[in-house]
């Protein structure tokens, strides 16, 4: 082949276009794992999905079994509130000391929610509901019928109901939650409530109990004080007779007190001592001088009595006796310095 150098001429060896270009984006690695995953738990479900099949079933089945084994259990609450009993205290303390009649502290409500959980309650519920001859409580076993006369029934009894009771405090109030569990909803509200009933009735006759045996002790106190105070009484009656001061004449039926004053004693005294001319100064022999301090006590109290009957009631022989009882005094202090030989002393101005 003859090449013309006039006319240069390029020879070009191009490289075959590519046929069906796609074009490239850019590949989320975040993508491609979540697919990747899908890819492989497909693959394993087409391959063991047997399994997944299997322990499906045998899920439901032991499902089934622990529902037939197992009972439903049903829990019934019922709850008491407790308020501070303090008729039974008979002491005295200072007024800032008192504290509010509702509270309780916590030894006493642990007290109350140790009754509630004691074994005298649970037997006295399980007799009042008859609950040891019914199945829902506690079935027969080999058709043994539970007797509470046998101690060791008994005790299996009180020991299946203590298991099911649950007793508890709510928060820092007064209120004690009682709760019972049983297969039947209205057997263990049955039971949770007569506990309660129980409760209520064992603590009324425990301050019933502690109420009758103050009352005896008081009876007898009374009984007591009635008795000396009428000993008492006979020996002024007595006292008043042999002094001839004062009486009360209850002889006959009147309408008011009738006061009887024998005054023929006192009388005879003045006309022997004589008229009292002069005021006289207390004093003289010693018997005369203990009679005229009397005097002046019995005067106190008169005065006293005076204003008192102003502010209260009291009796309307009480100032009248204690006028004539100074009177007769003062009459003895004389008669008394005279037998013993003692001039008065005269008051001069």
């Amino acid at each position: 082949m003859r090449l013309d150098s006039t006319s240069p001429t390029t020879l070009l060896n191009p490289s075959p276009a590519p046929a069906n270009l796609e074009p490239v984006f850019p590949r989320n690695d975040t993508g491609m794992a979540e697919e990747d995953s899908m890819r492989s738990l497909i693959l394993f479900a087409r391959k063991r999905g047997w399994l997944v099949v299997a322990a499906t079933l045998l899920g439901l089945a032991g499902a089934i079994v622990a529902n037939m084994i197992l009972s439903v259990r049903y829990t019934a609450r019922a709850s008491i509130e407790l308020v501070q009993d303090r008729s039974s205290e008979f002491f005295l303390q200072q007024t800032s000391d008192l504290r509010d009649a509702s509270s309780m502290d916590a030894a006493q409500i642990d007290t109350v929610i140790e009754v509630l959980k004691s074994s005298a309650l649970a037997l006295e519920t399980i007799q009042r509901l008859g609950l040891q001859n019914n199945p829902d409580f506690l079935k027969r076993i080999n058709g043994h019928a539970w007797n509470l006369s046998e101690p060791t029934d008994r005790a299996v009894l009180i020991s299946n109901f203590i298991r099911r009771l649950d007793v508890g405090r709510l928060g820092h109030t007064n209120i004690v939650e009682i709760r019972f569990s049983s297969p039947r909803p209205e057997l263990a509200s049955l039971v949770a409530n007569t506990l309660i009933d129980s409760y209520i009735e064992h603590n009324f006759k425990e301050n019933f109990t502690s109420t009758a045996k103050v009352s005896d002790w008081l009876d007898t106190q009374l009984g007591g004080l009635k008795k000396r105070l009428e000993d008492s009484q006979q020996r002024m009656v007595e006292l008043q007779k042999e002094l001839g001061i004062f009486g009360i004449d209850q002889s006959k039926d009147q309408t008011g007190p009738t006061q009887s004053v024998p005054l023929s004693n006192l009388e005879e005294l003045n006309k022997e001592l004589g008229p009292l001319e002069e005021f006289i100064l207390p004093g003289g022999s010693s018997v005369a001088a203990q009679l005229h301090v009397a005097r002046t006590i019995c005067r106190r109290v008169e005065r006293f009595c005076v204003r008192l009957r102003r502010e209260e009631q009291i009796g309307e022989l009480v100032v009248p006796y204690l006028n004539r009882l100074s009177d007769a005094l003062f009459t003895w202090a004389r008669w008394a310095n005279k037998k013993a030989g003692v001039k008065e002393t005269y008051w001069k101005k």
